[in-house]
């Protein structure tokens, strides 16, 4: 498959901190519903506990990716979900996307792009609001357990618009001129 249309969704986190592991609840939930459906062509699931330079080699290849992570803003909830492209998450403060032993995954991202690295023209993160708790858990706290859905489902409407938009970009290199339903309809929702 080519590199236009491979989709990678990665769930970050420490499985065994926690609400720090609730990247992977995520994306195991979103997995076994997108699987559910039948729905496989290019989209990849993967849980990782890496972040800054290793993250970004893992992205490579890849047309999108959708990162999904435990956040700590300390100015909202715990267990809200946001969900923000990469290039805003100065304002979104992701726990993996980020090391202070390595660099940060835009710097990464932006250095892998001027070595000529084939790297995702877009990357989104998810992030659900954690408050820091370095205890060992497999289990998650009940907010952040109550936001696994929200934020799966959040998850799975990326997907779905990044799949679609695949669709209409097939469509219209088969019949030039013609939008889809979605685009001819004005359907587009976003998700944030």
């Amino acid at each position: 498959m080519d590199n236009e249309k491979k989709i990678l969704v990665i769930g970050l986190g420490n499985p065994i901190l926690g609400d720090d592991g609730v990247g992977w609840h995520v994306v195991r939930a979103a997995q076994t519903e997108w699987q559910a459906r039948g729905e496989q062509a290019g989209v990849e699931f993967e849980t990782l506990s890496t972040g800054g330079l290793a993250l970004m080699e893992r992205m490579e290849g890849y047309c999108r990716v959708l990162v999904i992570d435990a956040a700590s803003s300390g100015g909202s909830p715990i267990g809200s979900v946001s969900s923000k492209p990469l290039s805003a998450l100065e304002e979104f403060p992701a726990a993996h996307t980020r090391s202070a032993h390595d660099t940060s995954l835009r710097l990464a991202l932006e250095v892998g792009g001027r070595l000529g690295i084939p790297l995702p023209e877009e990357v989104w993160v998810v992030g659900v609001e954690i408050e820091p708790d370095f205890e060992f858990s497999e289990a998650l706290s009940l907010p952040v357990a109550e936001a696994v859905q929200e934020a799966k489902d959040l998850a799975l409407c990326h997907l779905n618009a990044w799949v679609a938009a695949q669709h209409r970009k097939t469509d219209s290199r088969a019949s030039p001129g013609r939008a889809g339903p979605e685009i001819a309809r004005g359907n587009r929702r976003p998700c944030q």
